[in-house]
């Protein structure tokens, strides 16, 4: 290449590195263009190009320019790591991979393959490997800040806070207002830290840009996190103060400064930040709520239900708050009738989640009267609704509401299980834990029943036929609680049915692929069966500790099948040792 053809080749490559840094895409995919019609030859002419594509969004088109160039220029890394960066772009990660491992096969510290690699391992959750390949592009570039950004990420991962801290603050070394990289320190200082440290940071990034709103609407969220309302309403305020773009753009800290006003009591000022909120979005729901329980903590309990109509008339989604809240301010009021009305306005609705709420709200009202029965029929067609794991039924809706000496039953009774509430309560077996294993002594009669005498005497054999399936042939399945206040325990059950005949309780039918669930009470020697969610077919019978002697000799053969099968894990060793 002659001189004059160094200098025009050395012209056109600052020309197109000028037009990429103005942003004028097309003006660098011209010169480009200018550069392969002169250099036919050279790749970086089909290189800018695919660039300017790239960056205009024509990734197909780039991809084929970074090809020609990867032709005319096989070695070059940067270009296939470009290569492969387009092919990330359009979902095809395999085949990113493969290009970033050809690269590394031939240029093993090449740093940008080295961090991409890193970043797939991480995400593929391999995050010894992902630390090697960053490991691996620090030592190449000790002051690559993508790669301490990304290594802090892992070390995140992996809980090892101090690593991740000291990546951080290498990455602002040359990044000093990053915010992704302040916020990712505060989050790892709340993670590992006290509060104060993670305050101190707060202060620290707001100093570097005093007048910028977001940062003291972030550090009033901090403290109202914290509980600390009087800071939070402080902050607030100066990211009200400080919002350059009038109050719509401040509307969620007006908000935030509201709540932190009814959180220290101060109803007036609570009031005038919902209100003012109203005025510039009266479909917001969260000031229709706020404002009713500023008004409740003034004692105007009329005042807070018009506040919560009026939203009803006014507010198009997450309508099912304003029911709630009013229910939840009638059951304080202790005004039973119209706080029923307003959960059912929840279950009313064309939507499941709300159908969940009412039930669940519903639940506190009846135990808020005393009916733990009912509550918990409630709360039950609630977690159907969620569909919510076994574990996660009880914490939402059972554990809260038992004592203390009933947690530590059912933490007792529940230890056992280990793992196995991790699965799905519909499609996991379980076995139940007991210390004795009980057998239905069928012997309730008309007479001993209520219920029974309002039966014909067939569905009452049926029902019998039944109880005894229950007890001799039972799947048991998902969730085992303690009711509060009671010495009993709820289970759900797929009853077994062989031959496939359908069993009806009060219009109830019931067969082999019907789960039911139970509540076994016991009082005395008396056992009480009741299938949850359906009043109607509870059933009330004797119990008697199981002894081989007492069993008819049919229930032992069909025991002794079971423990052939393995089904009788489900019974103490002391019980077993009795067949």
């Amino acid at each position: 290449m002659t001189e004059k053809e160094l200098i025009e080749r050395e012209e056109l490559l600052e020309d197109v590195l000028d037009a990429l840094e103005d942003g004028d895409y097309e003006e660098a995919e011209d010169l480009a263009d200018e550069a392969i019609e002169a250099f036919p030859e050279e790749a970086f002419g089909y290189y800018y190009v695919g660039e300017a594509m790239f960056l205009q969004g024509d990734i197909e088109d780039a991809i084929e320019y970074y090809q020609q160039a990867i032709e005319k220029a096989s070695d070059n890394p940067d270009y296939k790591g470009r290569l492969a960066l387009m092919y990330a772009k359009l979902d095809k990660e395999e085949k990113a991979k493969q290009i970033y491992k050809s690269i590394l096969n031939i240029h093993g510290d090449h740093v940008d393959t080295l961090v991409a690699m890193g970043v797939y391992a991480s995400n593929e959750n391999a995050l010894e490997d992902a630390l090697d390949y960053l490991d691996r592009a620090l030592e190449v570039a000790p002051d690559y800040d993508i790669a301490y950004k990304i290594r802090a990420i892992v070390h995140t991962s992996l809980a090892n806070y101090s690593e991740a801290l000291e990546d951080v603050e290498k990455a602002l070394v040359s990044n000093t207002d990053d915010r992704e990289l302040w916020l990712q320190k505060i989050n790892l200082h709340s993670m590992s830290g006290p509060a104060g440290a993670t305050e101190q940071v707060y202060k620290d990034w707001i100093s570097q840009e005093p007048e910028d709103a977001s940062r003291h609407k972030s550090q009033a969220e901090f403290y109202a996190e914290q509980g600390d309302y009087q800071a939070a309403e402080a902050a607030y305020t100066q990211a009200i103060d400080r919002e350059v773009y009038g109050d719509f753009a401040a509307l969620n800290s007006i908000l935030g400064r509201a709540w932190a006003c009814l959180h220290q009591g101060n109803a007036t000022g609570a009031i005038e930040d919902f209100s003012r909120v109203i005025k510039l979005d009266a479909k917001l729901v969260d000031s229709y709520i706020g404002i009713a329980e500023a008004r409740v903590k003034e004692g105007a309990i009329e005042a807070a239900i018009t506040y919560l109509n009026l939203g009803l008339d006014i507010v198009f989604d997450d309508k099912w708050m304003l029911y709630n809240k009013k229910g939840v301010i009638y059951t304080q009021a202790e005004n039973w009738e119209a706080a029923g009305a307003a959960f059912q306005g929840l279950l009313d609705m064309d939507d499941e989640e709300a159908n969940a709420e009412g039930y669940f709200s519903m639940g506190k009202l009846y135990q808020a009267k005393g009916d733990l029965e009912a509550a918990f029929r409630s709360w039950r067609k609630a977690s159907d609704i969620f569909h919510l794991e076994a574990e996660e039924c009880i914490e939402k809706y059972c554990t809260p509401f038992l004592s203390v000496e009933l947690k530590e039953k059912e933490q007792e009774l529940l230890g056992g299980m280990g793992d196995v509430f991790k699965a799905n309560k519909l499609s996991t077996i379980l076995k139940p834990i007991f210390n004795k294993y009980w057998k239905v002594d069928i012997k309730t009669t008309s007479s001993k029943n209520p219920m029974f005498a309002k039966m014909p005497a067939k569905m009452e054999k049926q029902i019998m036929g039944l109880l005894e399936n229950i007890c001799l042939g039972l799947d048991y399945k998902g969730i085992v609680v303690l009711n509060p206040g009671q010495n009993s325990v709820r289970m759900l059950y797929s009853i077994k049915n062989e031959s496939g005949k359908t069993v009806i309780i009060n219009g109830i039918p019931l067969n082999g692929n019907s789960e039911r669930e139970f509540t076994l009470a016991t009082v005395g020697k008396h056992l009480t069966l009741k299938g949850f969610g359906d009043e109607g077919a509870d059933v009330d019978l004797y119990m008697e500790s199981v002894e081989s002697g007492n069993l008819p000799k049919n229930v032992q053969n069909e025991l002794k099948k079971l423990a052939d099968q393995g089904d009788l894990d489900l019974m103490s060793d002391e019980f077993k040792a009795l067949l």
